[in-house]
């Protein structure tokens, strides 16, 4: 009873200690307060080795598991990043988070059956040690004149330096995939803390390295091309709305700068496609056909 106690304490704290210095977020934006968390029965993950300097645990409360993504469960986490060498903790909320479940754990999920597939009803509390390994990356077809390079598994977090500062950021990586077929990004500063980087492109980063469930999914994706700095987002919704989004790295302002933008979108008067243009500031410019 008493070590239930310590570990409810523990989790309450680690959701109301967070300052927004730190890169922590709201629990509400996970759609939980601290207490319907600590009814859900969190799972606790250690990754047993460092990762980028950092002692690495996740409490992860599962909401649904999702049958296009294999069936995985996914939720709700809290990061915590312990420093190695100082022992500081930073703590960071995962607004969707998922790990595999190991065999030896798989009896403390309760599943019910829906017409022959499994849908997650409840689950008990334990905890899993892993071994974090980053994916290798592997070179893929996103259309006939253009080749991307992604991780060839999910990871739920990785570091990357996205701002060309040379210092890795932290990349967390959704724990299902949006209706659109993409797995959102949240991208940290780490600067002495973990800070949510929400300008743009930054707040908008999705399947960064990472592989999507279909073409639609495989061309919403943001790339960096590290030897020109420059950061490109696309993305397609369905057969009509398409667009790309070009920034880049400027050696005076040493900040990332917006460059150009254009999206397609369907226009009624000639049931056709028009291309919409942007400039820096990203007001439209022309209309391709007007």
């Amino acid at each position: 009873m008493k070590g239930i106690f310590i570990f409810s304490l523990i989790v309450i704290l680690a959701f109301s200690c967070g300052k927004k210095g730190e890169g922590t977020e709201g629990t509400e934006e996970g759609g939980m307060d601290q207490f319907e968390y600590l009814r859900s029965n969190p799972i606790t993950i250690e990754y047993s080795n460092p990762i980028n300097g950092y002692k690495v645990t996740a409490v992860w409360t599962i909401k649904d598991n999702q049958a296009t993504f294999g069936g995985r469960l996914f939720g709700p986490a809290v990061l915590t990043f312990t420093e190695v060498k100082t022992g500081k903790k930073h703590i960071v909320n995962q607004l969707s988070f998922t790990e595999e479940i190991s065999k030896e754990n798989a009896d403390y999920i309760n599943y019910t059956d829906d017409e022959g597939e499994k849908e997650y009803l409840t689950n008990r509390r334990f905890k899993q040690v892993d071994a974090y390994k980053l994916p290798a990356l592997t070179s893929v077809d996103i259309s006939a004149d253009h080749k991307s390079t992604e991780l060839s598994k999910y990871i739920p977090f990785f570091f990357k330096d996205v701002d060309f500062d040379s210092v890795d950021e932290l990349i967390l990586v959704g724990g299902e995939l949006s209706e659109r077929g993409v797995y959102l990004n949240q991208v940290f500063k780490v600067d002495g803390g973990f800070t949510a980087m929400t300008a743009a492109p930054f707040k908008s980063f999705e399947n960064f390295y990472m592989k999507a469930a279909g073409a639609s999914g495989n061309f919403n994706k943001t790339e960096i091309d590290y030897a020109t700095k420059t950061i490109t987002q696309r993305w397609k919704t369905g057969e009509v709305t398409s667009g790309e989004a070009i920034s880049k790295y400027d050696e005076i302002t040493k900040k990332v700068e917006f460059v150009s933008k254009w999206e397609t979108e369907n226009d009624l008067e000639s049931n056709g496609l028009i291309k919409i243009l942007f400039d820096k500031n990203g007001k439209r410019l022309t209309t391709n056909g007007r």
